[in-house]
């Protein structure tokens, strides 16, 4: 085996060492890296540190980032869901949501219903009340997913034409749009009176 002279190179008590005192004896102990010569254990090491760091640094993320579904916290060995049946059933709510997108012939895009809570603030956008995260539907209060301007008058199922509501404001606006929507509460109810009614 001949080395070029080189810093990376020292020959100790007539054997050649690299920086770190590894023996280098034969040319299996080298790597040929972007045409240089590195020592194979130092080259290994570097591989397994910088391994160890992207891995710690994944499950970092992964372990702080919420279920989509859910809002509960994923175990490090998954991406987005907590559960497989998380996954499933959240799949199936935008298969859903494609289908009826479909049927009105309007644009769609994925959303999850989670998201769109949290950019909210679990306040529902048609009353401004709070809305409870624990209640499930077909609970009157429970958080549903409403169409700014409703399917069937051409509104897309987009991230931007969807907003929380609690079920019950949510039914009440049926398929008004907004202005309609506005006009309708004014009449009924009153716009001053909206949340209290609602409380």
């Amino acid at each position: 085996m001949t080395l070029a002279p080189s810093s990376k190179w020292r020959i100790v008590d007539g054997r050649v060492e690299c920086q770190r005192g590894h023996v280098i004896a034969s040319d299996a102990d080298v790597k040929c890296v972007q045409g240089r010569r590195r020592c194979r254990q130092c080259h290994n090491e570097r591989n397994r540190r910088s391994g160890a760091k992207v891995r710690a640094a994944v499950a970092a993320v992964r372990a702080a980032r919420p279920c989509v579904g859910c809002g509960f916290r994923i175990g490090p060995d998954r991406t987005k869901f907590c559960s497989a049946r998380c996954s499933a059933v959240e799949h199936r709510r935008i298969q859903t949501d494609r289908e009826r997108a479909d049927a009105a012939g309007v644009a769609f895009e994925p959303v999850h219903r989670l998201e769109i809570y949290e950019r909210d603030g679990w306040t529902c956008q048609l009353c401004s009340l709070p809305v409870s995260w624990f209640l499930c539907w077909p609970h009157d209060w429970s958080p549903v997913l409403d169409h700014r301007m409703p399917l069937v008058l051409g509104g897309d199922h987009v991230a931007a034409n969807v907003q929380l509501a609690h079920a019950i404001c949510n039914a009440s606006k049926r398929a008004l749009g907004p202005e309609e929507f506005r006009r309708w509460v004014f009449e009924q109810i009153g716009l001053d009176q909206w949340g209290l009614a609602r409380a």
